[in-house]
């Protein structure tokens, strides 16, 4: 379980797949893989998402993303040697999201678009998809800014979403792309 759970801390935002942890932890059974990160969910101490997709099965058998749901954890238990901003804030945008009333697996999902680009948070409204929502700690860097819009506008047109919104640490803008519109926020102005 300690194995788990420090690999699971080590790899927060991250996707993972049952059989992937199996292969890097002492765990055997996928099954108990479930049970204990089960266990983690039901302490609050945790949540995993699934990719969205129409089809339920395919939502139960795609990979998940672990979220903590205190960054303070992380700080405290990861044993990175390095810290990454952009997955720090990616966290902390998902526990606002629950504190939203957002539902890890019924109205939060993350989305991977047909040709492979990662959308960070899809929110659900009854049966259509509401926002888009990507993470990224800073869009000035090199090619940042154009992959997290195109990840957007790709995954808007196979969603029927226009509701695109990129949260930052602290830029703010609008931009169009390819006829949509395109809300840059920095996180702490969206969770007010």
């Amino acid at each position: 379980l300690r194995q788990l759970y420090s690999y699971l801390v080590n790899n927060f935002a991250n996707k993972f797949s049952y059989n992937s942890i199996k292969k890097v932890t002492s765990i055997k059974s996928v099954n108990t893989i479930k049970k204990f990160i089960s266990y983690l969910e039901e302490t609050y101490f945790a949540k995993t998402i699934n990719k969205f997709d129409y089809s339920y099965k395919k939502q139960i058998i795609n990979d998940k993303k672990f979220y903590v749901l205190d960054n303070g954890f992380i700080e405290v238990l990861s044993k990175k040697l390095t810290k990454d901003q952009g997955w720090l804030l990616e966290n902390l945008v998902f526990t606002e999201l629950l504190k939203m009333n957002y539902k890890p697996n019924h109205n939060l999902f993350y989305y991977k678009t047909r040709n492979g680009k990662e959308v960070d948070f899809i929110l659900r409204e009854d049966l259509k998809v509401k926002t888009l929502i990507q993470v990224a700690y800073r869009v000035d860097e090199l090619g940042v800014k154009e992959r997290e819009i195109k990840a957007l506008v790709e995954a808007s047109g196979e969603l029927k979403c226009d509701d695109l919104i990129i949260l930052t640490w602290d830029y703010e803008d609008e931009s169009a792309w390819q006829g949509k519109k395109i809300k840059f926020l920095p996180a702490w102005k969206w969770m007010v």
